[in-house]
């Protein structure tokens, strides 16, 4: 199983690139978003250094992120993990990268901003009993 969870904060603002592929005969447009995660390392009681671990998402959550997250931002992301490699001097690096497939938003102010965008009303209170049909 490949399934990842981590929450962190992202050292600089996401970056946003729009790509096409062809497959299949026909061509795949989407967007991608790119960020370094940096995920807080505790052992104990104490916080002894920081993992560093870098993230992408595409078209949805990469347009979610787009609006919505930025340098500071701390997230909980969830996805899977991919393997990548490429030279460099001469030398074969490997890395791993985080695909994320959700992300939760932890700072409150994003929060807001996206219930808000998607159409959450609050109701007051005394009005979700008359609001909900009553089951007998």
């Amino acid at each position: 199983m490949n399934r990842v969870q981590v929450s962190g904060r992202l050292t600089s603002d996401p970056e946003i690139k729009t790509f096409s592929k062809n497959r299949n005969d026909s061509v795949v447009e989407g967007k991608v978003a790119s960020f370094m995660l940096a995920i807080d390392v505790v052992a104990g009681r104490k916080q002894d250094e920081a993992l560093f671990l870098r993230c992408a998402a595409f078209d949805g959550i990469a347009n979610i992120i787009e609006e919505h997250v930025k340098k500071g931002n701390k997230i909980i992301a969830e996805g899977h993990l991919k393997g990548e490699s490429y030279t460099k001097d001469d030398k074969k690096i490997y890395a791993i990268k985080l695909i994320i497939d959700n992300v939760e938003f932890c700072d409150s102010k994003i929060k807001n901003e996206v219930d808000n965008n998607e159409g959450f009303v609050d109701i007051p209170k005394g009005q979700l009993d008359d609001a909900l049909p009553t089951p007998f």
